[in-house]
């Protein structure tokens, strides 16, 4: 309150001159340096925004939400996300919740429905569809996979095949809304 008086009466310059000569313990810079400003380039951003993703799979994302925590517009995020990644924020984040599935597929005894809400997949009516989609066999199909040889386990679903039927990776619709 003193110090907008001072400013007032006489000029800012001396108010800032008070102000850090009652402030001993505060160094002084010349300039700030970059780390202090916390400025990020756009790709760090990008970059921090898809380590978001990865870490928040399980819960509702949209891209909406996906582009504040990069504090960007929608449009642009979704534009430099794909330019960076060459994928869509959405096919990042399926990407993403796909890998833990298949994982618990193999991994675990989990209830499909169980992996699903886990992976913020909805249900496992859901799940079973979009996975269908995506690699043309149900879950329930993959899991049984993993009795296979350890050689043949390790290969993605797309690749692997089991009593005839091959196994196939078939592209989500682009237009699917799966980010809730």
């Amino acid at each position: 309150m003193a110090l907008v008086q001072i400013e007032r009466d006489l000029n800012a310059e001396i108010a800032h001159r008070v102000a850090r000569a009652l402030q001993t313990n505060v160094p002084e810079r010349a300039r700030p340096d970059a780390e202090d400003l916390n400025i990020a380039t756009t790709t760090e951003k990008i970059r921090e925004s898809a380590r978001w993703i990865r870490e928040n799979y399980s819960k509702p994302i949209s891209v909406g939400l996906a582009a504040e925590s990069a504090a960007m517009s929608k449009r642009n995020y979704q534009r430099r996300f794909k330019s960076e990644f060459g994928m869509t924020p959405l096919e990042y984040l399926l990407r993403t919740r796909f890998e833990v599935v298949c994982s618990m597929l193999i991994e675990t005894d989990l209830p499909i429905d169980k992996i699903a809400r886990r992976c913020g997949m909805g249900d496992g009516n859901r799940l079973g569809r979009i996975f269908k989609l995506r690699y043309g066999v149900s879950p329930t199909h993959f899991r049984a996979l993993r009795h296979l040889p350890a050689e043949e386990r390790s290969q993605p679903p797309a690749a692997a095949s089991t009593a005839g039927v091959a196994v196939h990776a078939a592209a989500v619709a682009p237009s699917a809304k799966l980010i809730y």
